[in-house]
């Protein structure tokens, strides 16, 4: 008995190994055999290996005589992949993906620059192409809607929508009072506000993207601690009139707001440009420690043992940055009106021009705007109506003022008809409003009956019949 014991215990030291190296070999790949033989195993043909190279692509290598030669190779290649450090793997698979030409577009840094009148022609003239990217970045219609309705192919939409996206990212944001102005830059946008005297407002804002896939390097330095998903975080600049003067780079949402803020440079220009101020929020108290007197931040809440006129003066002080700041949250909700903004569910790489394109584009709108009601002015009223002629009358839609008509000058005086006296001036709200539906003031005679109406008589009066 204690010699089958002594047998057994050998047989599996040494069979042991063998078994599990063959168990995890089949478990990370495979290898197999194509010849359709009754017995593969006994076969002259040779095995073939499949598995996942470090680039992340299926490959096949065949002329193994033995399945102890395929497994060996197959463990060669497991231990080499295990002992790849993950930031070189990560590096490899990201190459594995690109083809050549992307390749090449990243080296190039843009696409490929070609003679004037060379390359593919246009099926879309330049302002149809520029419609149909307006149209893309305002609602998000798919690309095959947008072919649908401008009656070309689907691949043609891509590409005319990637050329006007790239143009109106480059554009720049509009100057602020100045229509022939743009600022591509922070730094013009810093030299611009010392030259003009403008108090800038910062802020920061997060637009929900696709999640990496799993397994990826850097999932998670896209997941936003404030919004607990994956998100891309962008900082924009704005003045006083909610103008947008600058939205550049985007962050991985996991970027604290002040270090997205440094990375782009702003430090930088607070050294150049010491003159600019700049409002923020709690989120940039390490810029106010940094550069004070610039970076203006809402002071700390006073501690709640404080006495009762300090902590009236945090609050009011609090209140009043956060009053100045309102503008610049404007500005982020006219971003957040095109739908693209809301969600991103395209490729990430593309969101950062997207933005900017957007950004130009709101920038635009909102300094035209702007303009045009400065230099509106207020067409004069014609039947203008003394203050001291008017009196208040109960309307159905309210509480309206109407010229009197017992009043001895104005244009209100001598009007007897009750219609006239009701229906007010010209672009009222309560213009066009009906007579007999309206009460006349307390303490006015009652108004004649309109005919036709219910209890007025048809004809003449009841004495007369």
């Amino acid at each position: 008995m204690l010699t089958f014991r002594l047998l057994r215990s050998a047989c599996e030291w040494f069979i042991a190994p063998a078994r599990k190296i063959r168990q995890l070999a089949r478990g990370m790949s495979s290898f197999f055999k194509e010849c359709g033989c009754i017995k593969p195993t006994r076969c002259p043909h040779p095995y073939k290996i499949r598995f996942r190279d470090a680039l992340g692509k299926q490959r096949e290598e065949s002329g193994y005589d033995t399945q102890d030669d395929a497994i060996e190779r197959l463990t060669a290649i497991h231990a080499e992949k295990k002992s790849t450090a993950p930031s070189v793997a990560e590096a490899r698979r990201e190459l594995g993906r690109k083809t050549v030409e992307g390749r090449r577009h990243e080296v190039r840094g843009g696409a490929r620059k070609r003679a004037a009148g060379a390359g593919a022609r246009h099926q879309l003239a330049f302002i149809d192409r520029l419609v149909a990217t307006l149209i893309h970045l305002r609602h998000d219609l798919p690309h095959s809607v947008l072919a649908l309705l401008f009656g070309v192919d689907r691949s043609t939409v891509p590409r005319a929508i990637g050329e006007i996206r790239g143009l109106l990212a480059e554009r720049g944001c509009a100057g602020p009072d100045r229509p022939g102005l743009r600022l591509r830059t922070l730094a013009d946008v810093f030299a611009c506000a010392r030259a003009e005297g403008i108090e800038l407002r910062l802020d920061a804002t997060e637009v929900q993207v696709r999640r990496l896939a799993a397994g990826r390097g850097g999932r998670r330095a896209f997941v936003s601690g404030k919004k607990k998903q994956t998100t891309m975080k962008a900082t924009v600049i704005a003045d006083a009139r909610s103008r947008t003067l600058c939205a550049d780079v985007l962050r991985p949402g996991r970027m604290r707001d002040a270090t997205a803020a440094r990375n782009e440079g702003t430090v930088v220009c607070f050294q150049y440009f010491p003159e600019v101020e700049v409002l923020l929020d709690d989120g940039y108290l390490g810029l106010r420690r940094d550069r004070p007197g610039q970076a203006i931040a809402p002071p700390r809440k006073p501690n709640k043992i404080a006495l009762p006129h300090v902590r009236a003066a945090g609050e009011e002080a609090r209140h009043n940055n956060s009053s100045k700041r309102t503008t610049v949250e404007y500005a982020l909700a006219d971003h957040e009106r095109w739908k693209q903004l809301i969600r991103w569910i395209h490729r990430r790489e593309v969101l950062p021009d997207t933005y900017r394109a957007i950004a130009r584009l709101v920038s635009d709108r909102n300094t035209t705007t702007w303009q045009k009601h400065q230099i509106r002015t207020v067409p004069p009223q014609r039947n203008h109506v003394p203050a001291r002629q008017r009196r208040t009358v109960s309307m159905p839609c309210g509480r309206r003022t109407a010229p009197d008509p017992c009043a001895g000058s104005g244009s209100g005086a001598g009007v007897t008809d009750p219609g006239a006296r009701r229906v007010g001036l010209p672009g009222s709200r309560w213009c066009g409003v009906d007579p007999a539906r309206a009460r006349p003031p307390r303490g006015a005679p009652e108004p004649p009956p309109v005919p036709g109406r219910r209890g007025a008589p048809i004809g003449g009066s009841h004495a007369a019949r």
